[in-house]
């Protein structure tokens, strides 16, 4: 679901997934325990209009390889804009 920051854990575990399977507790415990993984839901044009601090707030402790990889691959392209804003006195 793309709304996973408004949704409860019973939720995401309650609603099925794009393949007809629901999700398992413990994953839905870690999406919403690891807020940096909801990220993977928002549009990166919105995440880069947060600001870069807000990355660094979030938790990535006891992320796998595979999430850490997905976190590079949806954000990738806002780094370079982040950088870009950098020089903006406003920011």
């Amino acid at each position: 679901p793309v709304n996973v920051k408004s949704m409860t854990e019973a939720q995401l575990c309650a609603d099925p997934t794009p393949n007809g399977k629901r999700l398992p507790r413990a994953m839905a415990k870690k999406f919403k325990r690891t807020n940096v993984l909801q990220l993977l839901r928002v549009n990166p044009e919105d995440i880069v209009r947060m600001h870069p601090s807000t990355l660094e707030n979030m938790r990535v402790v006891g992320m796998t390889l595979t999430e850490r990889r997905a976190m590079y691959a949806h954000l990738k392209d806002v780094g370079p804009k982040w950088k870009a804003m950098q020089a903006d006195q406003m920011t």
